[in-house]
């Protein structure tokens, strides 16, 4: 980049000198790549990397993806194998969804009838109203030359939302048949073209591909014969509007990772069904009420009836209790507080909470110390001034690595704590 600001300045000069015109007025210059190790590639160093051996190994899309999400304005680029592995994930995760739509669309008309509003469930239009943020999310990101945003945007809605949650939630709807499969299809050939384009420049060849087998089932007047010409997504302003799915299924969520963090405590097994209970202790986060209206027991009540069978499929229980404010919890259970209502979960029978507290304390001992030792390189003079920029770096991310370890430790054991 410190050549680049040369090369741009002597065009502009010489493009106002001989053509009295400004050449460009808009330029982007992309951060500096260094190894994984953090130092500046250089022939004379041996460290240069092949972008050719990197597209062998990990693929093209996944490279470009890479860079994409580290491109960070003002900030060098680390390029290291492990943020190469995980963009390769991610694409693989992509093929596994396409996968799943394309056998889902045997038998179907093509194209697929379109989106019909009156006929979407609740997680229908939960996951319509991401999309249409995650489109906006998108664009503003690509307009302002922030690529690592828009890439961590599209990240974030097609891995877990569309992926580990929609696709879940659409499976029983799908094998229903009827007017609730015929729903389902249309939302996920929506969400799926619209999020393959959203990842063309990003990820150009896997997208085409997918692009080419599911163009058959979309039902655009003049659609493009390819996704790079297809015309680019632009934000539903009617699915932007659907705050309340977007509320009650952010409930729906946070529960269901409540009940599978229990779950892990106590070691079930990821087949086995367990009990579980939720108290109301406030209003759902996220719900847009009218002013001055509090959220009733009636009416969460009737937000807990909307995704109780989602959290039912997705936790896997074998039942789901709601108790009222007054209602004694069970016994024999573990209780998570998420500020608007606690949810607890049956130990299995024979279950120790003893002998489960003390291996955590002394998982929690261990990380606590090995995180207090790097906190302690961290803050010394002596090892800023005189280590590399690299160690610094590397134990930077370990510390944070740990300090999430130590998080989660002391959840569970708090978990437990409450129910002993």
């Amino acid at each position: 980049f410190d050549i680049i600001f040369f090369w741009v300045a002597r065009m502009m000069m010489m493009g106002l000198h001989f053509t009295k015109e400004v050449p460009f007025r808009e330029v982007y210059i992309t951060p500096l790549i260094r190894d994984q190790d953090g130092k500046k590639m250089t022939k004379s160093r041996g460290n240069v990397v092949d972008p050719l051996a990197v597209m062998e190994t990990y693929g093209t899309d996944a490279m470009r993806f890479t860079l994409a999400q580290l491109s960070v304005q003002g900030r060098d680029l680390v390029l290291a194998d492990d943020r190469l592995a995980a963009s390769r994930a991610f694409a693989n995760k992509i093929w596994n969804a396409a996968r799943f739509v394309l056998l889902s669309l045997k038998d179907a008309p093509k194209p697929i009838a379109a989106l019909d509003e009156s006929s979407l469930s609740l997680a229908d239009r939960w996951i319509l109203g991401r999309l249409a943020v995650t489109v906006e999310g998108t664009r503003r990101g690509i307009d302002a030359y922030h690529f690592n945003s828009a890439a961590r945007i599209l990240y974030q809605f097609v891995w877990h939302e569309f992926c580990d949650w929609y696709i879940e939630l659409a499976k029983g709807p799908l094998a229903a048949g009827g007017a609730r499969r015929a729903a389902s299809l249309s939302v996920l050939v929506h969400c799926f073209d619209q999020l393959l384009r959203l990842l063309h420049p990003f990820m150009p060849f896997l997208t085409e591909e997918l692009w080419q087998t599911l163009r058959a089932y979309i039902a655009e007047a003049q659609l493009a014969d390819h996704i790079v010409v297809a015309r680019f997504p632009t934000p539903d302003e009617a699915h932007l509007e659907f705050a309340e799915a977007s509320g009650v299924m952010s409930a729906c969520v946070a529960v269901t990772e409540a009940i599978n963090g229990i779950r892990a405590v106590m070691n079930f097994h990821p087949g086995q069904r367990v009990r579980a209970f939720i108290r109301q202790t406030g209003d759902t986060p996220g719900l847009t009420r009218a002013p001055g209206k509090e959220g009733s027991g009636g009416e969460f009540e009737s937000e807990f009836a909307q995704w109780k069978p989602y959290a039912s499929t997705l936790a896997k229980l074998e039942s789901f209790d709601l108790l009222g404010a007054k209602a004694k919890t069970p016994t024999g259970v573990v209780t998570q507080v998420l500020g608007w209502c606690e949810v607890s979960v049956k130990a299995p029978e024979g279950f120790d909470f003893a002998k489960t507290r003390a291996m955590i304390e002394k998982k929690l001992y261990e990380v606590s110390r090995h995180h207090e030792q790097h906190l302690k390189r961290l803050a010394s003079q002596d090892f800023l001034t005189k280590a590399a920029s690299e160690t610094q770096e590397q134990t930077r991310e370990r510390a944070e690595e740990l300090s999430s370890q130590r998080k989660l430790l002391e959840a569970q054991l708090d978990l437990l704590t409450s129910a002993g």
